[in-house]
């Protein structure tokens, strides 16, 4: 796994979208009980969910075309 620096204007929109869901899941997790590999992969999980809602809500939009 790469940890090189990546100027934020080089994420595509399902990195921000998960970026979001996680800052999301480690606020509300106020007893501090969320694993590290649970909240990476709820945030993945709920990013892609939301790209899905988004093209099933528009077809005309894929997902691919909004990353």
């Amino acid at each position: 796994m790469s940890h090189k620096k990546t100027n934020v204007a080089d994420m595509n929109y399902r990195q921000w979208l998960i970026g979001m869901a996680m800052q999301g899941l480690l606020a509300s997790d106020a007893e501090g009980s969320m694993t590290a590999e649970n909240c990476a992969s709820d945030s993945i999980r709920y990013a892609d969910a939301l790209l899905n809602a988004m093209e099933s809500e528009n077809p005309k939009t894929r997902a691919s075309e909004i990353l």
